[in-house]
């Protein structure tokens, strides 16, 4: 599988806004340096201001604070899927995963097998591919000396989030009630990337975003969020709403392929980051994507004639390249990936 594993800043995915700050005593050009100079004690709210080209137009910046959560996003237990045999609860299990696609297009998962392990302080970092077998070599470029424990944490969650995903991605297709054989070239060899972030401290954070609106484009994204800190917000009902972590939860999102796949009735979810001044934040992202060579299709089963075929059939290289040709548009939220590839 290709793969690819770089040094990022934790505000850059496929939409970003990167801010440095500037003090009045001492310039400081990076979120990690302001992050190591506040642990110092020397900063105050007074001496920080965000740079003017990286703050947001007013109608984009974040209205809902990181902490303004609202309740009841839906909460899955695995559970109830591998430790049961009675078919009446395992089909009451499938309807509420159908239900939380439906009405939140977001759920978090309890139950998981994902252990928690330490990483150390860094902005992001990126594995395109099976952590299992490349994060050592392009760890070890990055850090010559000092890569182990970074490589095997990373090592341990692509191994458990790729159970993980497999687990989740064969509940949806029984949500779905198709053929599964549909999905098993898509599954083959799927796409994973493995992304830890870190969101340092911002001066104004209501003048900017961590990680600007966007859909993923895989199948789903799986998030291991700080669960001490907000900062993910979805949009829901046509307004911005902050989700609150939960204790040993793994988040999921539901992304551009689902949608794809379930002939719009789970439609993915637009997300984004937003900062605060108060404390860094950090998390872990598993995206879980089609088979790049695959071709991305909704399965006979979901089209009729009252419901003809939405989007037609692509593959991984489509959306890279439309990714690379429409790259504005995507970035300021005004085009969707799969949005071009409806049928007209």
């Amino acid at each position: 599988m290709a793969y690819a594993c770089q040094m990022q800043s934790s505000f850059h995915s496929f939409q970003t806004q990167l801010w440095d700050v500037e003090l009045t005593a001492e310039a400081v050009t990076s979120p990690l340096v302001l992050d190591e100079f506040i642990k110092t004690g020397e900063y105050s709210d007074s001496d920080c201001r965000l740079p003017e080209q990286y703050i947001l137009p007013e109608q984009l910046c974040p209205q809902v604070a990181y902490n303004s959560y609202t309740e009841g996003t839906p909460v899955i237990d695995l559970k109830s899927f591998t430790m049961s045999d009675d078919q009446s609860t395992l089909q009451n299990s499938i309807e509420e995963v159908a239900k939380a696609l439906k009405e939140w297009r977001i759920f978090h998962v309890i139950n998981h097998g994902v252990r928690k392990e330490k990483l150390p302080w860094s902005e992001a970092f990126t594995v395109m591919g099976s952590p299992e077998l490349h994060v050592r070599e392009y760890a070890s470029k990055i850090w010559p000396h000092d890569h182990d424990t970074f490589s095997c944490a990373c090592e341990e969650y692509g191994s458990c989030f790729r159970q993980l995903a497999e687990q989740i991605m064969n509940i949806l297709i029984n949500v779905l009630e198709v053929d599964p054989g549909h999905f098993e070239e898509l599954r083959k060899r799927p796409l994973v990337a493995l992304h830890p972030n870190h969101y340092p401290i911002c001066p104004e954070p209501d003048k900017t975003l961590g990680l600007g609106p966007h859909t993923d484009p895989g199948f789903f994204t799986l998030l291991l969020l700080d669960e001490n800190v907000g900062g993910l917000q979805i949009e829901k009902d046509g307004k911005w709403i902050a989700i609150r972590p939960l204790k040993d939860a793994i988040t999921y999102i539901t992304g551009d392929c689902i949608e794809v796949t379930s002939q719009g009735r789970y439609k993915a979810v637009r997300h984004r980051a937003v900062t605060n001044s108060k404390q860094p934040r950090s998390s872990i992202s598993f995206m879980y994507a089609p088979t790049p060579t695959a071709t991305i299709s909704c399965p006979p089963e979901l089209i009729t004639e009252e419901q003809p075929q939405i989007y037609r059939p692509f593959t991984w290289d489509d959306i890279l390249a439309i990714r690379k040709s429409r790259a504005t548009e995507i970035h300021q939220g005004k085009l969707r990936i799969i949005d071009t590839f409806m049928k007209i």
